[in-house]
């Protein structure tokens, strides 16, 4: 009896935090970062919020968070890598263009940025980048990635 008690105390005590505890507040950190309608790169592109976007954290799942901007109009998924605890504000003398893109920001987890290619072209100056460079060229529509994973049955899990 005196256990149940116990319990029932530390949740009750408890439960003012839980219910009205602060909503976890972030900030974009690319020039223009994705919003999905599921955690995962490969869901359906719901929109894109701008360098220094106030977000509501609603909830997260692995490396992706369900967020929702200030005014409400953005909501779905980002990954947390395009969102930062600083709060970002804009300055006319700043400028957007100094921030990363959400590719930027996938390639440079991944190891790979502007100055590791430099040096591999300072290191390897016979080699030829004149197909990477049209291959980088190639845009790919969200309907076609979609028709694509449809008919390759490709089902992406959530979170990744």
């Amino acid at each position: 009896m005196k256990r149940h008690l116990l319990l029932v105390s530390v949740i009750l005590l408890c439960l003012p935090t839980a219910v009205f505890a602060k909503p976890k507040t972030l900030y974009v950190q690319v020039k223009s970062g994705d919003v999905r309608a599921t955690p995962t790169d490969l869901g359906k592109l719901v929109g894109s919020a701008g360098y220094g976007t106030e977000m509501t954290i609603e909830e997260s799942k692995g490396s992706w968070m369900k967020v929702a901007s200030e005014d409400g109009k953005i909501a779905g998924w980002m990954h947390a890598s395009l969102l930062t605890k600083k709060k970002i504000s804009m300055k006319a003398s700043d400028s957007a263009e100094l921030a990363a893109s959400s590719g930027e920001m996938a390639l440079a987890t991944k190891g790979f940025n502007s100055d590791v290619e430099a040096a591999f072209k300072n290191k390897n100056p016979g080699v030829s980048f004149e197909w990477v460079d049209k291959m980088e060229a190639i845009k790919v529509s969200d309907k076609e990635i979609a028709k694509f994973l449809k008919e390759g049955e490709v089902k992406p899990k959530e979170g990744e």
